[in-house]
Order: C-alpha cells, then structure tokens, then sequence
C-alpha cells in the first residue's frame, strides 16, 4: 500500500517525493496524523537532500505514524471514558461536543456535529466504544 500512494506522489519517477508531500501521503494510507506531527516527521527527514524523501524513510515514517495512531486512540479511548461519569459505556452527546469544540486539533461545529449525527441514535447518548472504533475506522 505504502508503495502504491508513493509512486503515485513520485511524479517524476525519480524514486523520492517532495517532502512537503509527506502529509498527504500519509492521510492517502488511511492515517491521520496531526499537523503538528506532520511537522515533526519532516524535520526529521530533513536529513535527505534537496527535500526529497525516498521511499524508505516514507515507509519508516509511515509505520511510526500508525504506531503514533495506536497510542492516540487509547488515548482517545481515555478520553470519551472520562466523560462517561456513570461509568456506562455512554457519554452525553452534548457533553463530547463541548469537549471536542475545546481540545486537540480545531474543529468546526458543523464537522462535529456530522460525526456525531453517525453515532447518536436519536437518545442524545453515544457508546464510547462504537465511538473511538468509528473515528479510528481505518482500511488497511
């Protein structure tokens, strides 16, 4: 998969991409890695020459991204859990709007309420675990 969205990002075929590509790559491959994260990787590509990335150290930064994506959804997990005060696998739908208004990555009211249409079944209740699996839903 990885080599597949790098030939495509490989417009010359010269067998690396721009740097600033890396971003978009790695959303391509299904991750969804924060700008910030976005940033670090490149920094620590800047090691190649002329902003170009072979598809080796693509490959590397991709399987750190996931990895970075399976701390994030525990993290994720934690989080919804926290809102859950009745400790019943539900969290007010109400009170994760709020929530994501105010944290992370910004997001717009009208993309939250988009995802949250998705998992409220008309009880203004959302199950954390449908929750967390249905933001992470990522095909390998």
């Amino acid at each position: 998969e990885e080599k597949n969205v790098f030939e495509i990002l490989d417009k010359e075929r010269a067998g690396s991409i721009d740097i600033k590509d890396l971003g978009r790559g790695l959303r391509a491959l299904g991750l969804n890695p924060t700008e910030e994260e976005v940033q670090g990787f490149i920094k620590e590509a800047q090691q190649f020459p002329v902003g170009k990335l072979p598809f080796t150290e693509f490959q590397r930064l991709s399987v750190k991204c996931r990895k970075l994506s399976i701390t994030n959804q525990e993290d994720v997990r934690k989080f919804f859990e926290s809102l859950d005060t009745n400790h019943e696998g539900f969290v007010n739908a109400n009170d994760v709007k709020t929530a994501l208004l105010g944290s992370g990555e910004p997001l717009e009211e009208a993309e939250i309420d988009a995802v949250l249409k998705d998992f409220d079944k008309g009880t203004g209740r959302i199950n954390v675990r449908e929750l967390v699996e249905g933001l992470f839903k990522v095909s390998h």
